[in-house]
């Protein structure tokens, strides 16, 4: 059973705004690099004692969207509402507000003690909002997006195993400066870890689904029937995890490649210093998420692949940053001369 303490301790420690006792303010990264999409999470109390989480993402003012439209075609979601939320004046006034993707869940039905599902959720819900904002404003680049977007997906879309990446061009005569070289190594090496983390992403949907529906089929006493039911859709489960695993696998994979030419190519420099200075900083702070998915040993198996991000969530929380004492670094690599960032 959630409490609101809880959902507090997670804002915090992830980086969230507070506004005020009852309201914390999440800014997440959109569908296109370098957009921010807002998340709102509130605390609601239905007297008397029914407490619940009411989130929210604001996608376009009302005054500028046909609302009719708006609910032709995006009111069919799998994640949360099409929703509206007034501005105020000082004198209390209602002025014309927000339109926003909208969702509200009792919190005696969150399990808070693992905060991934519940961030991943708050993710999902800002990148619907973007899509929905994007489409609005732009027609013709939301069709260019997706073919029809009556429906938000369940989770970020995995990078395929066989185009998501290209390899990076080896050094050219072309490229004559080595700081040059070095900052599109750097670029390169963000992108990765930006699709080592939509790899995980759309990986741990599927583990979790997996690892609960096993859990559920392993629950005892259950009638046959159900203990029945539940294996077959764990074990159906499992087999989808196959493919996304090995996307997560192919996606570190070439961040660490990526990674080692980055160090390589720094013979007079400090690699970490020219990644700080090349990428945004959120991509940066991807990227230091990204390097302790990599480090972190996870397993073809839904539990396996949880308890390694487990592990790989802790490493994150408790790592010191770039100039802390122990900072171990943002960039994983093999290079010859310096092997501490190897599994």
């Amino acid at each position: 059973m959630g409490a609101w303490p809880e959902v507090c301790a997670i804002a915090s420690r992830f980086g969230a705004r507070q506004l005020n006792d009852t309201a914390w303010l999440f800014e997440l990264p959109g569908a296109d690099e370098g957009r921010v999409q807002k998340v709102f999470v509130f605390y609601e109390l239905l007297k008397p004692d029914f407490e619940l989480v009411q989130v929210k993402a604001p996608f376009a003012s009302i005054r500028e969207v046909d609302v009719d439209r708006v609910i032709r075609s995006v009111g069919q979601l799998q994640v949360g509402a099409i929703g509206y939320t007034p501005f105020r004046a000082n004198d209390g006034s209602e002025l014309d507000g927000m339109l926003d993707i909208t969702t509200s869940i009792p919190l005696r039905s969150l399990d808070l003690s693992e905060p991934t599902t519940f961030l991943l959720y708050l993710h999902i819900l800002a990148r619907a909002a973007d899509n929905t904002g994007s489409r609005l404003a732009s027609p013709e680049a939301g069709r260019a997006r997706a073919p029809e977007m009556s429906h938000v997906p369940s989770a970020p879309p995995a990078p395929a195993a066989h185009a998501a990446y290209q390899a990076v061009p080896q050094q050219s005569a072309g490229v004559q400066d080595d700081e040059e070289w070095v900052r599109h190594l750097a670029q390169e090496y963000g992108q990765a870890c930006t699709a080592v983390m939509r790899a995980l992403e759309a990986a741990l949907v599927i583990a979790n689904e997996a690892n609960g529906a096993r859990r559920m089929a392993d629950t005892r006493p259950q009638h046959e029937i159900s203990i029945r039911n539940f294996a077959a859709l764990a074990e159906r489960k499992e087999r989808e995890f196959g493919p996304v695993y090995q996307d997560f696998e192919n996606a570190r994979a070439h961040a660490k490649d990526i990674g080692t030419k980055l160090v390589d190519s720094c013979r007079q420099q400090d690699a970490e210093l020219w990644l700080g200075l090349t990428l945004d900083p959120e991509t940066y702070g991807v990227a230091g998420a990204a390097v302790e998915f990599m480090r972190a040993v996870s397993g073809p198996t839904p539990r396996a692949f949880l308890e390694g991000i487990g592990k790989g969530n802790e490493a994150v929380n408790s790592t010191p940053d770039y100039g802390e004492p122990g900072f171990r670094g943002y960039i994983y690599h093999e290079a010859v001369r310096d092997r501490l960032n190897q599994l």
